[in-house]
């Protein structure tokens, strides 16, 4: 009687996990896309709509903004932890923070 309950698996524990992981993926959907420097992107890259001039212009005002509010210091960032100077985009430990503080003050 205890091989035949020890080798089966409740449906509520397999339910629990599958839920689990899928819970998982969708708050890491989530969180990926309302992280703050994609949304530093996307916000200014709207900004450069309200300018004067052609749909061109505007475009440009907007990426411009975007390249030097959001994707060079990403991209400097996921540099950083490509070489093991920081250990995340999000910067956990404090004592990582100081080099990004410094960036931004160039």
């Amino acid at each position: 009687m205890k091989e035949a309950s020890a080798s089966t698996t409740p449906a509520s524990n397999v339910n629990k996990s599958t839920a689990s992981s899928a819970a998982d993926r969708a708050a890491y959907v989530i969180a990926e896309a309302f992280s703050p420097a994609h949304l530093v992107i996307a916000i200014t890259l709207v900004s450069g709509l309200p300018a004067e001039g052609s749909v061109w212009v505007r475009i440009g005002w907007g990426v411009l903004a975007a390249l030097f509010t959001g994707i060079i210091p990403y991209l400097v960032a996921l540099n950083a932890i490509r070489r093991g100077k920081i250990s995340s985009r999000h910067i956990p430990e404090r004592s990582e923070r100081i080099r990004p503080m410094l960036w931004t003050g160039l």
